[in-house]
């Protein structure tokens, strides 16, 4: 209880300001809508609030990513255990990451419900994926896993410092800039990335909704003993 409390007097101004990144989304998405919709004269709903409310989300990950860092290396200078902090810290962690999800379904709804016009199989898609967010697995298994995935980040970076920053963001801009354009180049030819690409397909679509469990659970577990491991191992900064 100790290491909840210390948690908490050390992270509950954090909360406000990374729920905003949501709403700022949000916002944002709304205003780009009302843009587009004035200047196109289109009056068809898209949901773009909930689609950077979403971003927004992504935001609070990163910060309880960085707000392990910082937290691990005050926690060694001030004497406390390394189990202790972390099991204070995935406690706000998940707080913070639910939170977030749940104003980001709520500012969802909310734009679902306001849409004037909407196309017929949008409103379909958007119905499906909140009924997946709403699945009592999913608001478990998304700040559970997802702190740890973030901290797992946040070890590295402690760890390895700017040398596994400038990995993450390689790998980062490899699959959100470089593979994509690659693949669009490569379209509908006999390429190694196409053949790459129609296996990993392929390879997914075999796999059962239990086999996908099972490999996140695996994957989960992994990145939680890999942000134990590099916890014990670093020493304070001054």
């Amino acid at each position: 209880m100790d290491a909840i409390r210390r948690e908490w007097r050390a992270q509950w101004r954090n909360l406000l300001p990374q729920l905003m990144m949501v709403v700022a989304g949000f916002v944002l998405g709304r205003l780009i809508a009302l843009v587009i919709e004035l200047v196109s004269h289109e009056k068809e709903w898209v949901p773009l609030g909930a689609l950077l409310a979403a971003f927004g989300l992504l935001a609070i990950f990163f910060t309880v990513a960085m707000q392990f860092v910082m937290g691990l290396n005050h926690a060694i200078l001030m004497s406390r255990t390394r189990i202790g902090f972390m099991i204070g810290n995935y406690l706000m962690g998940m707080l913070v990451l639910l939170l977030g999800l749940l104003l980001m379904i709520a500012l969802g709804w909310m734009e679902y419900v306001t849409a004037s016009t909407a196309d017929a199989q949008l409103l379909g898609i958007f119905r499906k994926i909140a009924a997946a967010l709403l699945h009592p697995l999913f608001l478990i298994g998304f700040p559970v896993c997802g702190v740890i995935f973030a901290d797992f980040i946040g070890a590295l970076l402690a760890r390895y410092g700017k040398r596994a920053g400038w990995t993450l963001w390689a790998i980062w801009m490899l699959g959100s800039l470089v593979l994509p354009r690659m693949a669009e180049a490569s379209s509908g030819k006999d390429t190694l990335l196409t053949r790459a690409g129609q296996a990993l397909g392929k390879l997914l679509s075999q796999l059962t909704p239990t086999a996908l469990v099972i490999t996140g659970v695996l994957c989960t577990v992994a990145a939680l003993a890999g942000t134990v491991a590099m916890t014990r191992k670093k020493q304070a900064e001054a």
